[in-house]
């Protein structure tokens, strides 16, 4: 899957979260309060959470469970007002004592799964969404959430029977019709996709979400205009929609309005702005537009970030030869080929930094190595032509000139 698909299709957990309406929303907590003297310190706890101030709700759930420690709902509630602030860690602990307590209420599980997997802890959320379908087959919350998250770790086929089932029981379940769409594209079905994002748009009452992921079936089929349309009807719905901010952008990209689109990745950093992948990619826009220093500080600030990012250390390492760096460049490229040695244009990249070295006979390894992996490659042909003649090996520098230009 491209870079540009997999950021327009994260659709993470935290964003199903926002329409799932979890950490609050009495969907999502199925018990009753006990109706007692404790009720009062619980009620104004949660006055406090709906109203904003989510520390002094904490507190207040404190003092209900120093009244009572038994009561379940009590923890579900403190352990959503724990999931608003970020603290996904004491969140769990709550579900936990929840669970030991009423450990058939599928609803707790549910937010346990939320709160794993907002903590990036997926297979352990997988389990818990499992947990609730087990209670409850037909909860389609937690399947559309379970199916969610199977999409988030690549087990696309498991994803599809789960959201299968939410949309076998709800037709219109606007969330399942949104990530079975991006399942489907996936599993390269972009014919099936489109229907769902149809059906979406339909029912979404014009949620950006729709737009977003019809757009990029029409960008996957190479329909620009198409793309473009769809892309703004997402961005005029939600001006700061990342997805569609940056399938915009790629799409300019892809017609050659380079400079169009990074301005739509400015846009995508200043929502993201510790994004490895958008700081890549707008690194790259720079450097194709000639912008090599500016290029390099993304791809810098890239790979503090991520140190392993790929594409970034590729991206700085031709940024630095524009910049007249070769040796510097040559680090970049040594690594990237520990990374990754079975692509053909990091061989050829590394070996044309080591032409510029003067590392020759390295380079034409290099060249070679590109060659054996991918014949058709015509820069590594003819860069292997250039360091020949450099080396005054004339005929093989013109057999290599010669089949570059068959090719």
């Amino acid at each position: 899957m491209s870079r540009g698909l997999r950021l327009i299709l994260g659709f993470c957990l935290s964003t199903l979260c926002s329409r799932l309406g979890c950490f609050g929303v009495p969907t999502f907590f199925s018990m009753s309060l006990s109706i007692n003297d404790f009720e009062s310190v619980v009620q104004r706890a949660i006055a406090l959470r709906d109203g904003g101030d989510l520390e002094a709700a904490v507190a207040g759930f404190d003092a209900a469970v120093a009244i009572r420690d038994g009561d379940p709902a009590v923890f579900v509630q403190r352990g959503i007002t724990y999931g608003q602030l970020g603290r996904f860690d004491a969140a769990i602990a709550d579900f936990d004592r929840a669970i030991a307590l009423a450990p058939d209420d599928p609803y707790v599980w549910s937010n346990r799964a939320i709160a794993c997997g907002l903590m990036g802890q997926f297979d352990a959320a997988i389990d818990s969404f499992g947990k609730a379908v087990a209670l409850d087959p037909e909860n389609t919350q937690a399947l559309a959430s379970r199916g969610e998250t199977l999409r988030e770790v690549g087990r696309f086929e498991e994803a599809l029977g789960d959201l299968n089932r939410v949309l076998a029981l709800d037709a219109d379940y606007f969330g399942a019709l949104i990530s079975r769409g991006h399942v489907l594209m996936q599993l390269g079905q972009f014919n099936a996709a489109a229907v769902d994002f149809d059906r979406a748009i339909a029912v979404g009452n014009g949620h950006p979400d729709a737009f977003a992921g019809r757009a990029e079936i029409y960008r996957q089929a190479g329909e620009a205009e198409a793309a473009m349309e769809m892309f703004g009807q997402a961005l005029k719905a939600m001006p700061d929609h990342l997805g569609a901010l940056i399938g915009r952008g790629e799409v300019l990209r892809e017609i050659g309005q380079v400079e169009d689109a990074l301005l739509d990745f400015d846009r995508a950093l200043i929502i993201a702005p510790d994004d490895p992948d958008l700081l890549a990619a707008r690194g790259d826009m720079l450097r194709q537009l000639g912008r090599s220093a500016e290029a390099i500080r993304d791809f810098t600030r890239a790979l503090e970030i991520f140190p392993d990012h790929l594409w970034a250390l590729m991206g700085r390492g031709v940024a630095l030869r524009m910049e007249n760096d070769p040796e510097a460049s040559l680090v970049d490229f040594d690594r990237a080929v520990m990374l990754e040695n079975r692509d053909a244009w990091i061989w050829a990249n590394r070996g044309e930094s080591r032409r510029m070295l003067g590392q020759y006979e390295s380079a034409v390894s290099d060249f070679t190595r590109a060659l054996d992996i991918d014949p058709e490659n015509g820069w590594a042909r003819e860069l292997r032509a250039e360091t020949f003649r450099q080396m005054g090996r004339f005929a093989e520098a013109v057999e290599d000139l010669n089949r570059a230009r068959a090719q």
